[in-house]
């Protein structure tokens, strides 16, 4: 058996909040027993830029139950690459990528955002949407469900704007129904797709939510933004004694069907409580890699079509073809991405 391997950059116009995002993603991520003897094969690190997260098959099992995972893959590598600009030398090695974007500021910047879109489709890497800085809407400007909701569709509708303009493919369009869109806050280490709700609101039974309906107005108002503000503002509202407010934040994890936060909560600083009540339930790490295995392509999938655009050689040679086969037994090929002159 083999690891299942995912090749991911992460890209996004300058403050949108890619470099804190990679950042909570790889402090998330917990460590693997089964490689305890030497924790850095469960996260490495290059630099800033590059950073292998390793799962193994029973964590990856208990961290997507609701998946069918592959039988003749074992665990799980991800391969993340953080893109310091729309042409940077990541955009080459990865086969996907998730395309950050501010919810606040949206698409206020739309070249940089066709630029990035543009290299993506040159050489055929698949894109995800992740809306970061969701909590600012709900914290700094107090959004209603109403505001929230037509902030949100009006953002993904720019971005799907940008993407028509360049090329229109289903592949590259983005809806939150299909699962390519991420709701996150990189800041505080928390995200969601639909789909999480959906499987909140299976645990839970009594509503027979899909993503379909969750991605109207009225049921992504009652069943996204409701219960999603009410945690939020309740973890950020201290008691009267002025202390974080265990009880009320516990009470609605309860109903949702997740570990209550311990009484020494009390002792965190607000912002710290607020952020460890949010991820009990949306946890950045465990939404991504949801995302990442069940969106991205796997290396023997994408260089089918991408070999092409990374390759300057016949189509047909042996090492064309042993690229595109992702054939361990072929012949050696080094993909130089960046030289860096000598001083």
């Amino acid at each position: 058996m083999t690891a299942c391997i995912r090749h991911v950059a992460v890209v996004g116009c300058i403050d949108h909040g890619k470099s804190t995002l990679v950042d909570s993603y790889r402090a998330q991520k917990p460590p693997t027993a089964a490689f305890a003897t030497d924790p850095t094969l469960t996260l490495r690190t290059w630099g800033s830029c590059f950073t292998q997260l390793t799962y193994s098959d029973a964590e990856l099992t208990q961290l997507l139950p609701n998946v069918e995972l592959d039988e003749n893959e074992q665990g799980m590598v991800i391969n993340l690459h953080k893109a310091e600009d729309c042409c940077s030398p990541a955009l080459w090695s990865a086969d996907s990528a998730l395309v950050v974007v501010d919810a606040v500021e949206g698409t206020i910047v739309p070249v940089g955002l066709e630029r990035i879109i543009r290299n993506l489709m040159q050489l055929q890497v698949r894109p995800i949407l992740v809306l970061n800085k969701i909590d600012r809407l709900l914290l700094e400007l107090t959004l209603s469900g109403e505001e929230f909701w037509e902030t949100i569709v009006r953002t993904i509708s720019a971005v799907n704007v940008c993407v028509s303009t360049l090329r229109n493919d289903d592949v590259w369009n983005f809806d939150p129904v299909h699962g390519n869109v991420i709701f996150a806050s990189g800041l505080q280490g928390w995200g969601f797709t639909l789909q999480t709700f959906v499987e909140l609101y299976q645990a839970k039974g009594g509503l027979e939510a899909t993503t379909t309906k969750l991605w109207t107005k009225n049921g992504f108002i009652n069943h996204v933004f409701a219960p999603l503000s009410k945690l939020i503002t309740t973890a950020a509202e201290p008691t009267d004694a002025q202390q974080n407010n265990v009880e009320g934040v516990n009470e609605l994890l309860g109903k949702l069907g997740k570990e209550l936060l311990p009484a020494t909560s009390n002792t965190l600083k607000p912002r710290p409580f607020r952020k460890a009540a949010m991820q009990q339930v949306f946890p950045l790490h465990e939404t991504l890699t949801t995302v990442v295995y069940l969106c991205c392509p796997p290396p023997e999938v994408a260089q089918k079509y991408r070999v092409a655009n990374i390759y300057s050689g016949k189509a047909d040679d042996k090492w064309a073809t042993g690229m595109q086969r992702c054939d361990a037994t072929g012949p050696t090929v080094i993909h130089i991405l960046k030289t860096v002159a000598a001083a």
